[in-house]
Formats: C-alpha cells, sequence, structure tokens
C-alpha cells in the first residue's frame, strides 16, 4: 500500500489519517462540520440572506426617519410662525401657552437658536402684556426672558438676532422707567438703542433703523422730564425730524405714525417752556397727522394713545386761548380714547386717561362761572382720579400714583375756595403728602420741588383759614358753612396730621394750629425753592420768594387776639 504524502505547507490546516478515515466512517458528523466551511455554498448563501435583510431594515429606517424628522421641523417651525402670529394679533397668552409647550419638546442644547428664539417672543409677550396688568411684574419677566436669549444670540455668532432681541430689551427699559428709577431706566434703554443703531445702516435695515431713531427721540423726551429739560427736548425734536426726513421712513407706516406722534409729543412739552403758542400749534398738526395714518379702524390702540396725547396738547393751549372751548376738545379726545382703553382690558391706560380727564374737569371747575357749575367739574375730578387710584396704587405704579395724588391735592385747594375750606385744605395736605412718598429729592427733584411747593400753599391756606376760624370761635360768631367746627374745634383737629414732618421738629404744644401750619408752610418752601433756582427756574422761584415774604408780614389776626 502506497503511504500517502504529508503536506507541510501548511501543518495547522490539516487533518490527521485517523480523523479523515473517521469523516468517512461518520457521514453525519461530517455534513455537520461542513456548515461552518466559509467554502460551502449553503453557508454563504444564508449569511448573505441575513446580511441583506439586516441592512435592508436599517436603511428603510433611515429612509423612513428622514420625513419624520423633517415633519418634526416643519412642525416647528409652523409653530413658531403661529406664535408670531399670536403676538401681531395681540393674544399675547396664547403665544405664551404655545411656545411653553414648544420648549418641553427641545433641549437648549440641542438647538439653541430655537430656545432663543423663544425666550426672545415670550419676553416680548410680557412686555405687551405689561401695558395691560401686573405692570412692573411682567417687565421684570420681560426682562429675564431677553437676558437669557441674549446669552445664546451673541453679536458675534447671530449678529441680526442679537440686535433684534437688543431692542425689545430696550423697549423693557423704557418701559420700566414709568414703572421705578425713571433716570437710570432711561439710561439703560438709551445706551441700548445707540448701540445697535451704530452698527447698521438706514440702506440695509430701513425699518430698524427708523425705529432706533424713534425710540431715542422718546428717551431723550423722558429724560427731560428728570434733568435738563430744554436740551433734551431740542435733542429729542432734532432725532424725530432727522427720522422724518429719512426716505424710506414713508414705507413703514407704523414707525412713520409713531414719529410724527413722538413729535407731537416733544413739541407739546417743549411748549412748557418757551413759545407756548407756537409749539402747541406744531403739536397738535403732528397729533392730527398721526391720526391720518392710525385710524380708529386700523389702529385702534394707537388711535386711542393720540387721542390721549392731542387732548393733553388741547388742555395747554386752553392756557392761551378759547379756555372752554379747549378744555372741551380735550374731554372729547380722553373720551374718545377712554373708549378703546377700557378698565377692564388695559387697565394701566384707563388709569392714565383717567387721570387727565381728572385734570381737564379740574380746570374747567376753575373757569370763572356758576359755583354750582365749578362744584360739579370738581368733584367730577376728584372722582376721576380716585377711579385712577384703584388701578394705578402706591405699590404696583409708585409714579402713577404720586402724580394723581399730587393733582388730586390741587383739585382739593380749588374746592376749599368753594365748600368746607378747612376739610378741602386737609385732603389738599394730605394728597400732597402721599405724593412725597415717592417724588423724593434725590430722586424727583423736579416733581419733589412742584409737590412741596403745592404743599406748602395749601399750608399756607389753611393757616389762614385756621386763623380766621380762631377769631370767629373766640368772638362768638360761628357756624358759617366754611367752619371747621362742622368737624370738631380747630384747636383739636388733629394737628399731628398736618404736620410737616420733613421740615419742622420739636412740635411745640402751645401753638395755635395756624401757626404751625405757617411754619410748615415756611419749610416746604425752603426745600422747593433750593431746587428751584433763580438762573435756571425764574417763574417758579419768583413765586416762591413773595410767598415767603407773603409769611414774612406780620399777622394782624394773630396781633389782634393778643
Amino acid at each position: 500500500m502506497k503511504k500517502k504524502k504529508k503536506d507541510t505547507s501548511s501543518l495547522s490546516g490539516l487533518k490527521s489519517d485517523d480523523e479523515s478515515d473517521k469523516k468517512e466512517k461518520n457521514p453525519a458528523a461530517g455534513s455537520s462540520r461542513s456548515l461552518l466551511d466559509f467554502h460551502n455554498p449553503w453557508l454563504i448563501a444564508i449569511l448573505g440572506g441575513l446580511l441583506t435583510a439586516v441592512l435592508s431594515r436599517v436603511v428603510m429606517f433611515y429612509i423612513m426617519d428622514i420625513p419624520q424628522k423633517k415633519k418634526a421641523v416643519n412642525i416647528m417651525v409652523v409653530s413658531l410662525e403661529n406664535g408670531d402670529k399670536l403676538i401681531s394679533a395681540r393674544m399675547y397668552q396664547d403665544a405664551l401657552n404655545l411656545y411653553s409647550e414648544i420648549l418641553k419638546s427641545i433641549s437648549p442644547d440641542e438647538e439653541p437658536e430655537v430656545y432663543a428664539r423663544i425666550q426672545d417672543r415670550q419676553g416680548v409677550c410680557y412686555t405687551f402684556l405689561a401695558e395691560e396688568k401686573e405692570r412692573e411684574e411682567n417687565l421684570t419677566k420681560a426682562l429675564n426672558l431677553l437676558e437669557e436669549s441674549l446669552k445664546v444670540r451673541t453679536g458675534e455668532k447671530y449678529p441680526a438676532e442679537h440686535q433684534e432681541t437688543m431692542i425689545h430689551l430696550g423697549n423693557v427699559y423704557l418701559s420700566l422707567a414709568e414703572v421705578r428709577d425713571k433716570e437710570e431706566n432711561l439710561d439703560k434703554a438709551l445706551k441700548i438703542y445707540q448701540s445697535v443703531l451704530d452698527k447698521i445702516t438706514v440702506a440695509k435695515y430701513p425699518e430698524e433703523y427708523c425705529q432706533l431713531q424713534n425710540k431715542i427721540g422718546i428717551v431723550l423726551c423722558g429724560f427731560a422730564e428728570v434733568r435738563d429739560e430744554d436740551k433734551n427736548l431740542e435733542l429729542a425734536i432734532n432725532c424725530l425730524e432727522s427720522a422724518l426726513k429719512i426716505p424710506e421712513l414713508k414705507d413703514f407706516p407704523d414707525e412713520h405714525g409713531r414719529t410724527l406722534n413722538y413729535l407731537g409729543v416733544a413739541y407739546t412739552n417743549l411748549a412748557d417752556l418757551r413759545d407756548r403758542k407756537e409749539n402747541l400749534e406744531k403739536g397738535i398738526a403732528y397729533f392730527e397727522s398721526a391720526l391720518e395714518i392710525n385710524t380708529l379702524e386700523k389702529h385702534p390702540l394707537r388711535y386711542a394713545g393720540i387721542q390721549n396725547n392731542l387732548g393733553i396738547a388741547y388742555q395747554s393751549l386752553a392756557d392761551l386761548e378759547n379756555r372752554e372751548d379747549n378744555l372741551k376738545n380735550a374731554l372729547e379726545c380722553f373720551d374718545d380714547a377712554g373708549k378703546i382703553y377700557t378698565a377692564d382690558k388695559y387697565p394701566v391706560n384707563h388709569s392714565l386717561v383717567m387721570n387727565n380727564m381728572g385734570v381737564t374737569y379740574k380746570e374747567l371747575g376753575m373757569i370763572d362761572s356758576s359755583l354750582d357749575d365749578r362744584e360739579e367739574y370738581l368733584s367730577d375730578a376728584i372722582e376721576c382720579f380716585d377711579t385712577s387710584l384703584e388701578i394705578s396704587s402706591l405699590e404696583k405704579y409708585p409714579l402713577d400714583y404720586a402724580e394723581i395724588q399730587n393733582n388730586k391735592g390741587t383739585t382739593y385747594y380749588a374746592l376749599s375756595k368753594i365748600e368746607e375750606p378747612e376739610k378741602n385744605l386737609k385732603s389738599a395736605v394730605k394728597s400732597f403728602q402721599n405724593s412725597l412718598k415717592i417724588r423724593t429729592e434725590e430722586k424727583y427733584p423736579l416733581d419733589y420741588a412742584e409737590t412741596r411747593k403745592n404743599l406748602g400753599i395749601a399750608f399756607l391756606s389753611l393757616a389762614e383759614v385756621q386763623a380766621k376760624n380762631q377769631k370767629r370761635d373766640k368772638s362768638g360768631n360761628q357756624g358759617t358753612a366754611g367752619d371747621a367746627t362742622k368737624n370738631g374745634n380747630p384747636e383739636t383737629a388733629g394737628d399731628t396730621d398736618w404736620e410737616d414732618n420733613s421740615g419742622i421738629t420739636g412740635k411745640s404744644d402751645t401753638k395755635p394750629n395756624y401757626e404751625k401750619n405757617r411754619e410748615n408752610a415756611v419749610s416746604c418752601f425752603n426745600s422747593a425753592i433750593k431746587i428751584y433756582t433763580p438762573d435756571k427756574y425764574p417763574a417758579q422761584n419768583k413765586q416762591i420768594n413773595s410767598l415767603l415774604r407773603q409769611l414774612q408780614i406780620p399777622n394782624t389776626i394773630h396781633d389782634d387776639n393778643k
């Protein structure tokens, strides 16, 4: 028998003769081992089929997932666009609800652009909601949301989006200036607007450019209320008239209407300083032009705002000519504004209009006419102020509260000339003191000086009334319509309630009430005249000096009682 030759080329792959023999003897075992042989066509066919099936499933899953992802993205884009439409329709709470739902389905880390856009839009919603209710609370929410958006929307990475959110942030600070820290918040708004304006051109961003010119103009009008009034109003007018000269402005009627309205405001305010009639007439002309664009049918809220401003201009014009007619024109404007700015939908603006109506009624009550008409007008004024204060509380709207209380005080002072002088003068004192809780010398020096002057006049008049009442009491002639004894003896009328604690210390119990109130008046005038210096405020300084000279005249009634 021939011996089999060994193949030494690949010993590891060889089988022994015994194994070969076993294979032949056990075909079943041989067939089992053949399935693991990659040269076996059956094995190749099976593995190929399995691999094809797996790959097919993977490819099909990927192909099927692409439309799903596209569909999800499309749904999100549509949702964001719907949110913008809700904002345009002033459905701010609905927009906030929609944005909240979208935020549940995204990750800020994975989709930062969408996250930042939603934060921005939520901030816009709260800014607009602040015009309707919970002003400071909603503005604070808006501030936080916009600052969160800017963490993603940086100027380097997203310049256009960064500019958009910065403008929205400036709007929040501009609105906050009407609630608290006026000068500080106006300064922040101005810096933001100016920083964005410096980075854009009118050719590339015409609407945004015109919008920023308007915003800067209205900020400067705001600055004029706290410092350098003449200078800031001139700057505001120059800024707004520059905007009016931009040819592209007429392509954006919203901004065009705002420019005209803001110019009306600036000229109306400038009229308080110089060229009164001329500037008021310019202001009225601008307001009427703005109303041609912002009609009641197209833009009811803007229409209402301009009507309110027009009413203020007519109020001022009434000081110069056709007093009663212009005051009634003002009332008509405020009435038109009030039909839109209802208490339930727009409480903040409703409060503003009611305050302005109150001022107009007060002015009508000071026109020489029958006492019955005057008393009715002044009572209507106080009713308007009380309605306004139901919304503009000390806690929620301190600046508005202070202004309304000051106006209410001047109305009580006017009413004291018609009926119940001591009672109404005490009400005037209380209103002025309430106003001074906010109008401090440090924060609002000009408002502080005005209200201190008014308080001094009220104290002086109260002192005169109490002196006359005391003389009448001693002479036994009591019971006239204006006699304070209807509500108790003047000597025990609660002097502490009317003492000017900011200027008088060490109250003496031996002094009559009228002497204490004369001292209170001196204290008020002295504090006001520190701000009303002769170089900056000659008219106010002259008025207060005249009142102080009046107080230095010997009191003949007091001398008679010696």
